[in-house]
């Protein structure tokens, strides 16, 4: 049987901050002081949110968490 090619793709990164934590101003998305601040504190609690769940965890208090430390500004972004 030819190996034949079903569908090809192709991923985009967009960055708007590089490693030095510098912004590109023309990819900034429209956001007030206040939303950013908002955004932020969601990000604060879900840190909050994450350190308790997974002290009762280890505690055998609450069954399977999946930890998103690391991972807030994906979870309040989307």
């Amino acid at each position: 049987m030819p190996i034949t090619k079903v569908k090809t793709f192709e991923v985009h990164h967009l960055q708007i901050l590089d490693e030095q934590g510098h912004c590109d101003e023309q990819l900034m998305p429209k956001l007030s002081v206040q939303q950013i601040r908002e955004l932020y504190e969601w990000m604060v609690l879900i840190r909050a949110f994450d350190d308790k769940i997974l002290n009762l965890q280890r505690q055998g208090r609450v069954g399977t968490h999946a930890a998103l430390r690391g991972q807030e500004a994906s979870q309040v972004g989307s």
